[in-house]
Formats: C-alpha cells, structure tokens, sequence
C-alpha cells in the first residue's frame, strides 16, 4: 500500500500529458496544413488567373486590328 501509493499519480499524468501533447500536435498539424493548402491554393489561383488574364489580353491584343 506505501510502495503503490506514491506511483499511483504518475500513470495519470502520463495519460494528461500524451492527451495534451496529441491535442497539441494535432491541432498545430491542422493549422499548418490549413495554413499551407489555402498559401498554395492562393498563389496557384492568382498565378493561374494572372497567366490566363496575360495570355488571352495578349492574344487579343495581337489578334485585334491595330487602330
């Protein structure tokens, strides 16, 4: 009974401790990931628009009859 008493509390913050550092991991995991996917989805979209926007102005431009 005096041997186990004292270990008894290790166990439960062992458990609080991997709890948290999940939470913490998963949560960071999440933010960064959504944090990059949206960074990427952002520059590819304006790089996507801005080429497409020069391409076809420029096409148009050199297809137009000069005035």
């Amino acid at each position: 009974e005096a041997s186990s008493a004292p270990t008894a509390w290790w166990p439960e913050v062992f458990r609080i401790g991997v709890g948290v550092g999940l939470g913490v991991g998963v949560g960071l995991g999440l933010g960064v990931g959504l944090g990059l996917g949206l960074g990427v989805g952002l520059g590819v979209g304006l790089g996507l628009g801005l080429g497409l926007g020069l391409g076809v102005g420029l096409g148009l431009g050199l297809l137009s009859p000069a005035r």
